[in-house]
C-alpha cells in the first residue's frame, strides 16, 4: 500500500490552513519541511543495521506528515507525537498505518520506555534541550536518533564543549550531519537549522554513575570562565560533602582541575566517565 504526500508546495499548505481556519503556530515551532531532498536525506541517514534491531520508529512533531509518509515505507510500528488538534485530525483522516500520541511530547515520551526504537523529529527549538535530555534519560532502549535542530544549538551539542554535549557522553554521541537552509521550510524559521544524529553507547552505564556525572557536569559548567576546581567548590548543585568528594576524586586521577572546562576535549571527559 502506498501513500502520497500532498503538501510540498507553499500554496497547498496555505490552502490547508485557510480551509481549517487556522495558522502555523509559532509557539509550537511549526515550520513545515517542503524540500523532499531533505526528507530523503533523513531517511537515508538511518543505518540499516539499526533498523534491523528495532520494531518501532517514533516521530516527534509530525506536523502535516512530510517525514511521516517517508517513515511509513520503513515498515515498522510508527508512533507519532503531535500537539496541534488541527494537524492531528488531518493525520487521522488519512487512515495511515500508525499510532498518534496526542499532546505534549514531554508528557508522553516516557510511554515508550520499554520500546526498542529509533527516534526522529523536527524538534521545536524552544524545548529541544528538554526533549533530548528526556529521551536520553527515559528511553533506555533507544537505538538511534536523528533530529532537526537550530544550527547554533546543534553546533553546541556536537562540536563545542558544553554541559549538555559532555553529559550526553554518558548515553552516546551526537554527530553534526548537515546544515539546512531556512528556505526548506514554510513558514521560514528565523534561524538556520541543522540535522544531527545520535548513536548510543554499546555499554550502558548504571543510573548511579549517570547521576554523579550529571552533577559533575552541571557543577563545572555553571560558572562562566571559572576553573573546574573553583566551579566545583562554589557549585549550587552539590552539598559540601559532594564538593569534597569531587575535588578529591579529580586530584586522585590527575584531572586538570586548574583548567576551564571548555579548554578540555571530549576524549578527556570520556576517560573521566569511565573512572567515576
Amino acid at each position: 500500500m502506498s501513500f502520497e504526500y500532498e503538501f510540498y508546495s507553499v500554496s497547498k499548505i496555505k490552502d490547508f490552513f485557510k480551509q481549517n481556519d487556522a495558522n502555523p503556530r509559532k509557539k509550537w515551532g511549526q515550520n513545515f519541511l517542503i524540500d523532499p531532498n531533505i526528507l530523503n536525506f533523513i531517511l537515508d541517514s538511518i543505518p540499516k543495521e539499526k533498523l534491523e534491531k528495532v520494531n518501532t520508529v517514533a516521530e516527534i512533531g509530525a506536523g502535516l506528515g512530510a517525514l511521516t509518509y517517508k517513515l511509513i515505507t520503513l515498515n515498522k510500528n510508527l508512533i507519532l507525537f503531535e500537539i496541534d488538534p488541527v494537524l492531528i485530525e488531518n493525520l487521522k483522516q488519512k487512515n495511515l498505518p500508525l499510532k498518534i500520541l496526542e499532546g505534549d511530547v514531554l508528557e508522553n515520551l516516557e510511554s515508550l520506555k520499554n520500546e526498542k526504537l529509533i527516534l526522529v523529529g523536527n524538534l521545536p527549538y524552544y524545548i529541544s534541550t528538554d526533549i533530548i535530555l528526556l529521551a536520553l534519560k527515559k528511553l533506555p532502549h533507544l537505538q538511534f536518533g536523528i533530529f532537526m535542530l537550530q544550527k547554533e544549538f546543534a553546533f553546541r551539542l556536537c562540536k563545542e564543549i558544553s554541559s549538555l554535549s559532555i553529559f550526553s557522553l554518558a548515553f552516546g554521541e551526537f554527530h553534526y550531519l548537515k546544515t539546512i537552509s531556512e528556505n526548506c521550510f514554510f513558514p521560514k524559521p528565523e534561524a538556520t537549522s541543522a540535522l544531527v544524529s545520535f548513536i548510543p553507547n554499546e555499554i550502558k552505564f548504571e543510573e548511579e554513575k549517570i547521576l554523579k556525572f550529571e552533577k559533575f557536569t552541571k557543577s563545572i559548567f555553571w560558572g562562566k570562565r571559572k576553573t573546574i576546581s573553583k566551579s566545583i567548590s562554589e557549585s549550587p548543585f552539590t552539598d559540601q560533602s559532594e564538593k569534597e568528594m569531587f575535588n578529591h576524586f579529580l586530584k586522585e586521577i590527575d584531572f586538570p582541575i586548574t583548567k576551564r572546562p571548555e579548554e578540555l576535549d571530549k576524549k578527556i571527559y570520556k576517560e573521566l566517565l569511565e573512572k567515576i
